[in-house]
């Protein structure tokens, strides 16, 4: 981190402000499985372009009380700068830990993610990029309604040594509102970096909308 520090003062960033909604629909198949499907809407370019579209199946599997495991596909449509859209396939397989004191929540997310851009759309479509992500949440029950929670997630890459080891960070500061005991919505505001050795890095600055359901 002291690397990527010194790296940013060295360079201004690019700036943008986006918006990302999100549909989460969850259904409970077995006594341990949960299946959830994720649609994501993202609008970038100061919210001005429908930059992207993510269509996410996952599975869940509660192995025990603290810990679960996960693993899911993503099909995505991207915009690219000629105005056309390029396909997007990711999987993805990982684990979380869960822990509560009190009003307190305390969440790791650890995933190995595969992910192939631009298929069928460049020369390097078929080219898989590797990495890690982790996310850590603090969250704070106020009440049966409301949970305010803060979250920081590092995105490092490990199969491509042209990268820096973490090329992305993302910081988290939102609101869940708890509807009913199957539906909530959530809102949040997101501080996401973005470094390459080839670029200036980038700065997006995201705000975000969720509905959630269980069946």
């Amino acid at each position: 981190m002291l690397f990527l520090s010194k790296y940013v003062t060295a360079q201004d960033f690019n700036d943008d402000a986006r918006l990302w909604l999100y549909l989460k629909l969850d259904k409970k198949i077995a006594p341990r499985l949960r299946a959830q499907f994720i649609m994501q809407n993202r609008f970038d370019d100061n919210i001005r372009t429908y930059g992207q579209v993510n269509f996410n199946g996952e599975l869940n599997y509660k192995l025990l009380g603290w810990l679960r495991l996960t693993g899911g596909y993503v099909f995505g449509k991207v915009q690219r700068k000629d105005l056309n859209y390029s396909n997007r396939h990711q999987t993805y397989a990982g684990f979380s830990v869960h822990t509560q004191h009190d009003k307190w929540k305390l969440a790791w997310r650890g995933l190995i993610q595969m992910q192939m851009k631009n298929v069928y759309s460049s020369e390097n479509g078929k080219v898989t990029h590797w990495y890690a992500r982790n996310k850590f949440t603090v969250t704070y029950e106020l009440n049966k309604r409301y949970e305010l929670y803060v979250a920081e997630e590092l995105n490092s890459p490990f199969n491509e040594f042209s990268q820096l080891p973490v090329n992305r960070t993302r910081s988290f500061v939102g609101v869940v509102y708890n509807l009913t005991r199957s539906s909530y919505i959530e809102t949040y505001f997101l501080l996401q970096k973005k470094y390459s050795f080839n670029s200036p890095p980038g700065r997006d600055f995201i705000y975000g909308l969720t509905f959630s359901h269980s069946f």
